[in-house]
């Protein structure tokens, strides 16, 4: 009779462990033994801190879960203090933003994280690309890049400020009316200066006493007289 129970019981742990084993494909393996068994009576979820029967034990023993979410959402806090991960596995064989440990991970191209998704590693980017040894000399060749002034690009930046060459009536306008004025003038002032400059010329290379210089056309004629 002794035997038939101790078989049975041995039976029933069985069951229940590998029911639960495939309801909880977690992260971390968690396993109902009989410690879980013992302890479940007073154990609380360490997530939500639900108390249920049955509760899956970390494989540490240290911690309980009611359900795969719940120990997914504490992974991240306590994976510091899982015995069973630091002593089985790296710290590299996790994702490194959710936690979540797989043998199918993909590495940054630093080498220096891994991430079961691509949306894990783009939540992760802001702050691991700061420190990321494949982006940081890209983004700083990037800063360091000259940069080019396209033609036009003056007349471009007057015509965007809605100053156009319609010679409205706002500020715009009133300055271009300015511009030309002062252009205007500045042609009449040069045409005044050279004609005062011939004026000069040919004051100097008048002969003296007024006698008027003869014209080419009579020049080495002889005169009657």
């Amino acid at each position: 009779v002794t035997v038939s129970v101790l078989y049975w019981r041995s039976v029933v742990v069985a069951s229940k462990r590998k029911t639960l084993a495939l309801a909880c494909p977690c992260p971390v393996a968690m396993s109902l033994d009989v410690f879980a068994m013992v302890q479940q009576l007073t154990a609380e979820c360490a997530r939500c801190g639900k108390k249920a029967i049955n509760l899956c034990s970390c494989p540490c023993r240290q911690v309980f879960y009611c359900d795969v979410r719940c120990q997914q959402e504490h992974w991240p806090l306590h994976r510091a203090s899982c015995t069973k991960a630091r002593k089985g596995r790296q710290p590299q064989s996790f994702c490194s933003y959710c936690g979540v440990a797989s043998v199918s991970l993909k590495s940054c191209m630093c080498e220096a994280a891994l991430y079961c998704s691509f949306d894990c590693q783009r939540k992760h980017y802001g702050v691991h690309g700061r420190t990321c040894s494949a982006a940081v000399p890209r983004f700083r060749k990037r800063r360091k890049k000259p940069t080019t002034t396209l033609d036009g690009a003056v007349d471009d930046a007057g015509a965007s400020n809605g100053k156009g060459d319609g010679g409205g009536r706002g500020e715009g306008g009133e300055n271009a009316d300015e511009n030309a004025v002062e252009t205007a003038t500045v042609e009449v002032q040069t045409e005044v200066s050279c004609e005062a400059l011939l004026t000069s010329i040919k004051a100097a290379l008048a002969p003296p006493g007024g006698v008027e210089s003869e014209s080419p056309g009579s020049f080495g004629s002889p005169r009657h007289g």
